[in-house]
């Protein structure tokens, strides 16, 4: 086998050397990584926190960006002519409430209704003070509105004309209820086309739609000639309507829109300011009501909530740094007070809180953003970094005490480095893959992590190795682990309490002249590892295996894409309660979708005329999308209008020319009171001298869009509409941005998995030393990952950006768990599989199981945080970490045992009865995977008549044969 370690012994040479020059030279290695992680983490005065959820959570490269920045410019809001399923963005400056009863039942109550009236009374009579002045400011002053300057008002209330009683008097139809012109500021004479028919609605039912937060108030739609309609939909949730009518009986819950103005830098902090004095009413005012609950939202909420989250999660760290100081101090423990280390446990933890400084500091300093993602990084890294701690200790328990501190340290890093290696650029790498990944928010946490990683491993091989000589030296002259005053040992304790609270060391009369093994290694040796090994146990553990493969398989059917909007925020805030009561009522009308026409086309001619309504009609037949009653085509109103007024005849297709066609529809149409809400729709421009239409815009209403497999489904059938018309189409719509993600995230999931698989192959190849073992670590890569995608899904995790991370980094944990085992297995100076597998397991159960254990306790902090993306990591983690350890130290040893036959593996050297029969053994094994170690050693020529006569007086001590070979070069 020797023939595919080639680069391994390489590596290993230079980790032997570089020990003992740490052994050398302790105080160097000590104070510059103490120096440097200052000098770094000093960055952090520069760390800014990025809110902009719609960065974060969108691919780069949207087209949906791409597409509302083209829509910006071609129609730009108009706060002078507003209307809320016009804008841009989900982020309009304003507030939003929705209002139920206390006891969830009809809204639509004389005495609830006084109630909603009082709070938009409150809300609308709100003052702030303007900046740079003494005078109040309302919201009349700073509100959004269409005509007369009146502000916008809630349909509902507007339909009961704001009085309490008229919601027992009047009836209110849905989702289109209807308003008397004598009302507006028009006359019945200027309308003159026919009734449109209502809504065929059947027995009672009960409409019901998630719109996932995205706030949406429909237009007003004329009817008829004595009165208009008013979509309501948007405003009344949870309806309910007699049986054979549209007539409303009942409703759960009221939802009021609050729009400002924000063209202007003045606008805007008076809108800030509004909003502040909204949300602090809320908390005073709101809980005071009898018979209404209120929950609200406003512009600044998101990123406040971003910024609070990623605050409020930082004090659990000290939950678990308090939790893995314990473990790493009890972990260092044994039952002798000289070869215990509670103080070299601690170091471990602060080397790895050295390296999450680092990572911040010079990162912040390079101006990257953190997010709330990025905030699940210091609880990752500071359980990944103290793994490579147990791996340090168990490989320094394996050296003889009998050797200098220089040469205990040498071996020490040339057995466990070449592991942390592995295990570094393993996890290093499978962040590095996930730093590609299209959403941001997802790469910024991947390349924090990344580079926390890095670090780790420079300070583990530095500061903590330099840690470990002062413990060896300490225990070379026999002191007690606390008080470092030189102890006895137990043999020699002159009484009962200096025997269990002073004693340590090793005894003169000790056959072996080596301290005991530790209990865990032991259980690993005598009990654990011989029970799986027994051919029952092999039984349970292959049905075992085959069970947990049909539940991965059936977990992964049943996946679900996407992360809601309402899990970017906490449970318990109010946010995410507002989100919660939108997507429990308001489930009837999402975001509307425009549909835009970016490339002068000739609207007066026929054929053209017939293509948009063909076009709109393709549109208006998606699944989804309501119907011709919802939609608002400019074009196909006007040509309504000319027919009515007898200026155009479809049928005898008379047509127009261009100069009427444009003229009629900017002097008679667009100023027309029921229709001049066109005019945000049609943009005009000269073009070679002549007047024309350079772009247009259709508005569509969706709705029912319950799942992310809905909304998605949805965003791709417009689009592919779009790019298969004749026209010059482009589709925008503000939650499209959102919704992009679950276009990518299988996709780079998928992709960032198999790159990261064939990468961990190869790094198998490269550092362990047998064909075999790369085979099984893919092998238990695979059967991992499989694992965690099926198992999330059936513990409720979506496929979604925090489980990605946890996926792509399941891969480096797999490679952690699988590695070490395997190459011990395969290494192991074992005639049988059974032999080789108790040994692996008594030489690196202890450090895996400690490994995964110390990851766990790391991320359990955030196991009931109130957010899901904290929760989902910390539920995706706790799979990897199981399910790693689980294939660690039953599934692949099992596994290993039975291909054992066939793997063409060196037999040991031929060693007497007595000593085959101590394989078992704690100290019989050290000393036979010691010795390979020392044939695989560079020493000085110097040094070589030492080490022989060190063997041999080993040799004798034990009182056991054993092959003392000459050291080599």
């Amino acid at each position: 086998m020797a023939k595919f370690d080639c680069f391994n012994q390489v590596i290993s040479r230079q980790f032997y050397r570089y020990g003992r020059l740490i052994a050398r030279r302790p105080a160097i290695f000590l104070i510059v990584p103490l120096i440097v992680a200052g000098c770094l983490s000093s960055g952090m005065i520069f760390l800014t926190i990025e809110t902009d959820a719609a960065y974060l959570f969108t691919p780069d490269n949207s087209r949906a960006r791409d597409e509302l920045a083209e829509m910006a410019a071609l129609f730009p809001v108009n706060y002078e002519k507003f209307l809320p399923n016009r804008v841009l963005t989900t982020q309009e400056f304003g507030g939003s409430v929705v209002i139920t009863t206390r006891d969830g039942s009809n809204i639509l109550r004389e005495e609830v209704m006084a109630e909603i009236i009082h709070l938009d009374n409150t809300l609308r009579s709100l003052e702030i003070q303007a900046p740079g002045s003494n005078s109040s400011i309302t919201y009349a002053d700073i509100c959004c509105h269409f005509t007369h300057d009146q502000c916008l008002e809630d349909p509902v209330l507007k339909l009961l004309n704001y009085s309490s009683k008229s919601v027992t008097s009047m009836n209110l139809t849905y989702p289109f209820s209807y308003i008397d012109l004598i009302d507006l500021p028009v006359s019945s004479t200027d309308i003159s086309f026919d009734f449109m028919e209502g809504l065929p609605f059947g027995s009672v039912d009960q409409l019901a739609f998630q719109q996932d937060g995205i706030p949406d108030l429909s237009f007003l739609i004329p009817t008829g000639p004595q009165n208009i309609s008013i979509n309501i939909g948007a405003s009344l949730g949870g309806v309910v309507l007699y049986e054979n009518s549209d007539v409303i009986r009942s409703a759960k819950a009221l939802n009021i829109m609050y729009f400002l103005r924000s063209g202007t830098e003045e606008e805007r902090i008076l809108a800030e300011e509004w909003e502040r004095a909204f949300l602090e009413t809320f908390l005073t005012l709101f809980s005071g009501y009898l018979h209404i609950e209120v929950s609200v939202f406003a512009s600044t909420t998101l990123s406040d909530e971003l910024i609070a989250m990623a605050t409020r999660v930082m004090p659990r760290f000290c939950i678990t740094f308090s939790l893995l100081i314990g473990f790493a101090v009890g972990s260092c423990m044994m039952m002798d007070w000289v070869f215990s280390k509670p103080w070299l446990g601690q170091f471990g933890v602060i080397s790895a809180m050295l390296a999450i400084a680092s990572s911040m500091g010079l990162l912040s300093f390079c101006g990257l953003p953190f997010n709330e993602v990025s905030a699940s990084m210091p609880f990752l890294a500071i359980g990944i970094g103290i793994d490579d701690m147990f791996i340090m200790l168990a490989a320094w328990r394996k050296t003889s005490i009998k050797l200098s501190i220089e040469e205990r340290l040498g071996q020490t890093y040339a057995e466990a480095a070449v592991s942390i290696t592995i295990t570094s650029i393993t996890d290093a790498l499978a962040f590095g893959i996930g730093s590609i990944t299209r959403l941001p928010a997802i790469r910024v946490f991947c390349l924090y992590s990344g580079m926390a990683i890095i670090f780790d491993y420079l300070y583990q091989i530095s500061f903590f190795g330099a840690c470990m000589v002062y413990t060896g030296r300490r225990e070379a002259k026999r002191k007690h682990c606390t008080t470092l005053k030189p102890v006895l040992p137990k043999d020699e304790a002159p009484s009962e309490f200096y025997r269990l609270f002073c004693s340590g060391g090793v005894s003169k009369q000790s056959p072996t002249g080596e301290p005991d093994d530790h209990a865990i290694m032991g259980f690993f040796r005598d009990y654990y590892g011989p029970f799986i090994t027994s051919p029952s146990a092999k039984i349970i553990t292959v049905i075992l295996y085959g069970l947990y493969v049909g539940a991965a398989i059936f977990g992964c059917l049943s996946l679900t894409e996407g992360m809601q909007y309402k899990d970017i925020f906490s449970d318990d805030s109010y946010a995410h309660h507002y989100m919660s009561e939108r997507a429990e009522y308001f489930t009837a009308f999402a975001a509307p979708i425009s549909v835009v026409i970016n490339e002068p086309v000739a609207y007066w001619e026929e054929d053209i005329q017939e293509e948009i309504e063909n076009v709109t009609r393709t549109f208006e037949s998606v699944n989804h999308i309501y119907d011709s009653r919802f939609s608002d085509s400019w074009l196909r109103k006007y040509l309504e209008y000319l027919e009515m007024e007898n200026i155009y005849d479809s049928e005898n297709a008379t047509g127009l020319d261009q100069q009427r066609f444009l003229a009629i529809l900017q002097e008679d149409f667009l100023t027309n009171p029921l229709f001049e809400h066109f005019v945000l729709d049609v943009k005009f421009e000269n073009i070679s001298g002549q007047n024309a239409i350079s772009a247009s815009r259709l508005i569509f209403l969706p709705g029912n869009l319950t799942t992310t497999k809905g909304e998605s489904e949805l965003m791709l059938a417009v689009r592919a509409i779009a790019d298969n018309a004749s026209l010059p189409l482009f589709i925008s719509s503000p939650p499209f941005e959102f919704f992009e993600q679950y276009l990518v995230v299988l996709p780079n999931t998928m992709q960032n998995l198999i790159i990261a698989t064939v990468s961990m192959c190869i790094i198998s190849l490269v550092f362990i030393p047998h064909p075999i073992s790369a085979a099984m670590i893919t092998v238990c890569v695979i059967s991992i990952e499989l694992g965690v995608i099926g198992l999330m899904s059936l513990w409720g995790v979506s496929m979604d950006g925090v489980s990605m991370i946890n996926i792509i980094l399941c891969i480096g944990f797999s490679v952690d768990f699988s590695a070490h085992i395997t190459y011990s297995f395969v290494t192991a100076p074992c005639r049988t599989g059974n032999q080789a597998a108790i040994f692996a397991l008594h030489s690196l159960g202890m450090p895996i199981l400690q490994g995964a254990a110390s990851t766990v306790l790391g991320i359990i902090a955030i196991a009931n945080s109130p957010a899901y993306i904290f929760r989902s990591f910390f539920k995706t983690m706790f799979l990897v970490m199981t399910l790693g350890l689980l294939h660690g130290i039953l599934f692949l040893p099992v596994l290993l045992t039975l291909l054992r036959p066939c793997m063409r593996l060196g037999q040991p050297k031929p060693k007497p009865a007595s000593d085959v029969q101590t394989t078992t053994k704690e100290d019989s094994a050290a000393r036979v995977d010691f010795d390979v170690n020392l044939e695989e050693m560079p020493h000085r020529d110097l040094e070589r008549d030492l080490q022989r006569e060190e063997c041999n007086s080993k040799a004798s001590s034990t009182q056991e044969p054993q092959e003392c070979e000459e050291p080599k070069v």
